[in-house]
C-alpha cells in the first residue's frame, strides 16, 4: 500500500473512532516487549482496533479498512517503539526491528512483528521465527492454545466487555501491572477489580478467562439498573 493510501486509511480510522478512545501507546507497548524478551521469544498485544464492539462484524469495507488501518498504524509505531533510545535507556542491546514478510531471509536480533495473522500457514512462521528471533504479534486473530509457541506471554491486552450487546466494561492488562476491569458505557465509570495472572489465565496460556471480569461488569450494570 503507497504511503498516501495508507495515511488516508489512518486519518479515516480516526475520524470514524470513538474520540474517547484510542489504541495504546506504541512506545509503552515497545517498553514492555523489550522486558518480555528476557523471559520469551513471542510477544503479544492486544487492543479493539475500533471503539465499536460489533464494527468488524457489520461486514462493510469501511470498517475493514479503518481496523486495518489503525492495526498497520499501531504496528509502524511499534517497529520506531522498538528502536528507540527512549525504551532503550535501561541497558538493552539495541533492537532491529521490522514487519514479517512471508519468505524473507531472517536476520539475526531482529524482532519481527505480525499484523493480525490469523491462519494456519501464519502461525507456523510465527512458530519458526520465534525459534531464532524475538516475534510480537499485533492483535493475532482466529487462535487457539495450541497456535502460539510455548512460553508466548501478553505485552498489553485490551478487551471491551459487553451485556445484551451494549459495551459495559473493559478488561485491561499492562505489563508488569496487573489485570484491570473497568466499568464502561452503559456500565458507568470505576475500577471495578483487578486479576493476577494466577488468578486469570487459562492454565499454560496468556489467554485470561473473561467469565470474573464478565461478572463484575455485570453487577455493575445490575445494580446500576436497580439503582443501587
Amino acid at each position: 500500500m503507497c504511503s498516501h493510501s495508507f495515511l488516508l486509511l489512518l486519518l479515516l480510522a480516526l475520524l470514524h473512532t470513538n474520540s474517547a478512545y484510542s489504541p495504546p501507546s506504541p512506545l509503552s507497548c515497545a517498553a514492555s516487549i523489550l522486558k518480555l524478551s528476557k523471559s520469551t521469544s513471542c510477544v503479544e498485544v492486544e487492543f479493539p482496533a475500533l471503539s465499536s464492539q460489533n464494527a468488524l462484524g457489520d461486514g462493510s469495507r469501511r470498517s475493514e479498512e479503518r481496523a486495518r488501518a489503525v492495526n498497520e498504524g499501531f504496528a509502524r509505531g511499534l517497529l520506531a517503539g522498538l528502536r528507540s533510545p527512549l525504551v532503550l535507556l535501561k541497558g538493552q542491546a539495541p533492537v532491529k526491528a521490522q514487519l514479517y514478510t512471508k519468505g524473507a531471509s531472517l536476520v539475526p536480533s531482529t524482532a519481527y512483528v505480525f499484523v493480525c495473522p490469523a491462519t494456519s500457514a501464519a502461525y507456523s512462521a510465527v512458530k519458526q521465527v520465534s525459534a531464532t528471533n524475538l516475534c510480537v504479534l499485533v492483535n493475532a486473530q482466529a487462535k487457539d492454545p495450541r497456535s502460539l509457541p510455548a512460553g508466548a506471554l501478553s505485552a498489553y491486552y485490551s478487551k471491551l466487555l459487553t451485556y445484551n450487546s451494549e459495551v459495559i466494561g473493559r478488561l485491561e492488562r499492562a505489563f508488569p501491572g496487573d489485570w484491570t476491569v473497568t466499568a464502561e458505557g452503559a456500565g458507568g465509570k470505576g475500577v471495578l477489580g483487578s486479576f493476577t495472572d494466577e488468578e486469570i489465565l487459562v492454565p499454560r496460556t496468556n489467554t485470561p478467562d473473561l467469565r470474573g471480569a464478565v461478572a463484575l461488569v455485570q453487577k455493575r450494570y445490575s445494580d446500576r439498573a436497580r439503582g443501587l
